[in-house]
């Protein structure tokens, strides 16, 4: 089976990206989700956009820690479901140049064959982000192991914010297909471009979550939360996304790039918040949502 890697950092819209691609695909297709956190909330937003399979690997990054979980989660998904293609949505923080070699190693080889690697930029917050060493290296790395870049959010930023990300990502790829993209709305070849794996340097980021499941919550509850956060009375949260029901009716709330988004859900949705950043207070978050059981690392 083909397996494409979606890859990009925390909030640049990869979720978005694959939900946009399920609908469009004419193959037998599987997700295969990687969260940071311990809850997993990507799951259950690629499931509503079709009736797919979708499996989870959640609290890693598949990079590293779970890349022997990640064999055998594809070897599972070949024996139940027999999928023709895979998308495979990398965590946030997660190294490409590791997922592709982790792709490549020899057990894999008979289960997987790697179609191409998707990475997707936030224009609204990449100038800012590519300026700072590490993001910088993390960055690099994406879009040196890349067929094809999304640049993502250009509704959000000018003509020439957009052209200096697009002489960025070709100075450091010139032969990855840049593509444009609001909303993750984008039309993709239907072969990816050829490339080149270049291992790069490691890149370790040193960021924190918290993961919780909260219980009943409705919508003005939950937009109180996300503004909070996005105003960094619960520390310095870089991302945060959540599914809170109420009702018999779910929303999904999102933070990126210092902007709150709210989606309503069909049906009752799986609850879950997870936010990523530092100097997290876990314990007003705690109280906030009414949980006893949390996610910390």
């Amino acid at each position: 089976m083909k397996v494409t890697v979606i890859s990009g950092f925390l909030g640049a819209g990869k979720t978005t990206l694959i939900r946009r691609i399920i609908p469009k695909a004419d193959s037998r297709l599987a997700v295969v989700v990687n969260e940071f956190g311990d809850v997993g909330i990507d799951r259950e937003l690629v499931s509503s956009a079709g009736n797919l399979e979708v499996a989870e690997l959640t609290s890693g990054c598949v990079c590293c820690t779970l890349r022997a979980e990640l064999a055998e989660v594809l070897e599972e998904l070949r024996k139940r479901f027999s999928p023709e293609r895979v998308l495979l949505e990398a965590s946030g923080v997660a190294t490409t140049s590791s997922i592709v070699e982790a792709l490549q190693e020899p057990h894999l080889k008979d289960v997987a064959e790697l179609d191409g690697v998707i990475s997707v930029i936030d224009a609204s917050s990449f100038s800012e982000l590519y300026a700072m060493a590490g993001f910088r290296r993390l960055y690099r790395d994406t879009i040196t192991n890349a067929s094809v870049v999304v640049i993502n959010k250009v509704d959000l930023v000018s003509e020439r914010e957009i052209a200096n990300v697009e002489r960025i990502v070709g100075e450091i790829n010139p032969s990855a297909l840049v593509l444009r993209s609001s909303f993750g709305e984008v039309v993709l070849p239907e072969k990816l471009p050829s490339f080149e794996v270049d291992a790069g340097e490691e890149v370790h980021l040193l960021l924190d979550s918290f993961s919780a499941k909260p219980g009943e919550m409705g919508a003005e509850k939950a937009e109180e939360l996300f503004e909070r956060l996005r105003r960094g009375e619960f520390g310095r949260i870089i991302r945060a996304k959540g599914i809170f029901r109420s009702g018999g009716r779910s929303w999904y709330f999102d933070l990126s790039s210092g902007r709150v988004s709210r989606e309503e859900l069909a049906g009752e949705a799986e609850p879950g918040f997870v936010a990523i950043g530092s100097e997290i207070d876990v314990e007003a978050l705690k109280i906030f949502l009414e949980v006893q059981n949390d996610h910390a690392c």
